[in-house]
């Protein structure tokens, strides 16, 4: 049932009063980064590590979505800013985050 599927799964097994529990993680997002002179440019891979190059694919910061230039093989541009600030961020592709 999960062949295709990425994401976070828990599967409970119980029977004969005793229960069973295992969590599994299956495939993963990653990304590559570069500087340049109009920002960081920002590539998000999936687990065969090829580029996410959809129109739902981005990446999360500081409650900004900053989605996939599809014209431009998945490309993300992320703005310089004034300063030093470190940032959490999440990765979106296809409703995985």
């Amino acid at each position: 049932m999960l062949k295709d599927k990425i994401g976070l799964f828990v599967i409970e097994l119980m029977g004969n009063g005793i229960s069973s529990r295992a969590v599994l993680k299956k495939g993963t997002l990653s990304f590559i980064e570069k500087s340049t002179i109009a920002g960081q440019c920002i590539y998000i891979l999936d687990a065969d590590r090829k580029v996410c190059n959809y129109a739902e694919s981005g990446i999360w910061i500081e409650n900004k979505l900053y989605t996939c230039n599809t014209e431009k093989n998945g490309r993300i541009m992320l703005p310089y800013i004034e300063g030093s600030r470190t940032s959490k961020a999440v990765l979106l592709h296809q409703g995985v985050a």
